[in-house]
């Protein structure tokens, strides 16, 4: 398998060094060192949900693994810690029973001792652990009232964790979570609320100035804290020529002190990818589109704060049904930067997750290089415009 690999990171360093060249007018190539790691593990399909930095500067990727056991599929949280180097630490997967499944939705850093992981169990129950930087599982439960799917988990200004669930009849379901036990905080702020849902939402929860911010597909909901606002707004978003739209992610932009929605557009049996600014009470409309030459169908699986701007992740196919590896950069008002599109043909690639982090960056993906089944965890650490210079 070496070899392969090997093969596969020198084809994608040239790709990558081959888009360096076309520099835009303005932008200073930095020669800083470059790797790709392509990360093997035992199970047969790997897929990161998201990339997070400690204390240290060490990156976590908290990733799903899936591995077929006496014919019945079984699903992992996979913890696998790197340094900025490329050097894996360790590569931990939980439960540690081989027959129970748990899969990872959504992540929460809190601190080195305290990192949350959301998701659900393999009877689909909400599902919350807590690890540390070591890897070590602290605490977990599963017990939570009514809970069915679990949607999100946020922290607000003060470290107050939220978490969003609904329950098997749909409906809306808030917690407030303590830290330390994972257990829901008795004088909560954020209470469950029972509101019927039309549908489970699809993006992840922002909160701010006392409200949480969510999406079912178009609609963006506005859920208050404030006792005295005795109704949440909604508000709607639009696009000209639009077959269906998803928001999937709702971002704070702090400089600008708005949000800014980012998720996918469908016309016929093309998917894009689109940004809008995001405010409450009003329709909003869909204002940058990041559209590939090519009619090329792509999805977005990620969405992050940059100062300045936004990162987003994910992959675009390719006219053999294959899909590359897809990352673009924007400012704070969406508009793209730059669009990096790379990958080896016949293969299947995606993006999950990119950080910006000492004038690199560092993006977190899948890959099927050998053009198998299995899917293997590949971490990127490129230039701050998204290119492998070494």
């Amino acid at each position: 398998m070496s070899g392969s690999i090997n093969y596969f990171i020198a084809l994608l360093i040239s790709m990558l060094l081959l888009a360096a060249c076309n520099t835009e007018e303005g932008i200073i190539v930095q020669e800083a060192p470059s790797f790709v790691r392509i990360i093997p593990g035992e199970s047969n399909d790997n897929v990161p949900i998201q990339l997070i930095t400690l204390s240290n500067n060490d990156l976590l990727i908290v990733a799903n693994s899936s591995s077929f056991i006496d014919a019945e599929s079984v699903s992992k949280i996979r913890l696998i810690r790197m340094t900025l180097a490329g050097e894996k630490v360790y590569d931990l997967s939980y439960p540690a029973d081989e027959t129970t499944s748990w899969s990872a939705v959504d992540v929460v850093y809190v601190n080195d001792g305290q990192i949350i992981i959301g998701g659900n169990t393999d009877d689909n129950a909400m599902l919350l652990i807590s690890v540390n930087a070591n890897g070590e599982l602290i605490s977990q439960k599963n017990d939570y009232p009514n809970a069915s799917s679990f949607i999100s988990i946020s922290k607000d200004d003060s470290d107050a964790i939220i978490a969003l669930s609904v329950s098997p009849s749909n409906e809306e379901l808030i917690y407030t979570i303590a830290p330390a036990d994972l257990s829901i905080v008795t004088n909560a702020l954020a209470a469950s609320t029972g509101r019927q849902l039309p549908e489970q939402p699809t993006s992840e929860i922002l909160l701010k100035d006392d409200k949480m911010i969510y999406a079912i597909n178009d609609i963006i909901n506005y859920v208050s804290f404030d006792e005295e606002e005795t109704a949440d707004v909604d508000a709607s978003l639009s696009v000209i020529d639009a077959d269906a739209l998803s928001v999937k992610f709702i971002l704070n932009d702090e400089d600008a002190e708005q949000s800014m929605a980012f998720g996918e557009l469908r016309n016929g049996n093309l998917t894009q990818l689109f940004s809008a600014p995001s405010f409450p009470s009003k329709e909003i409309t869909a204002t940058n589109f990041y559209v590939q030459s090519g009619n090329a169908t792509r999805s977005l699986e990620s969405a992050r704060n940059l100062q300045g701007g936004f990162l987003l992740s994910g992959s675009t196919e390719r006219p053999d049904a294959s899909s590359n590896f897809l990352l673009i950069k924007t400012d704070a008002q969406g508009k793209s930067i730059f669009t990096q599109v790379f990958g080896a043909a016949e293969t299947e690639n995606a993006l999950y997750d990119a950080l910006e982090i000492e004038n690199s960056i560092y993006a977190v993906g899948t890959t099927n290089f050998d053009g198998g089944a299995s899917s293997f965890i590949v971490l990127f650490k490129m230039d701050v415009n998204g290119r492998l210079l070494n």
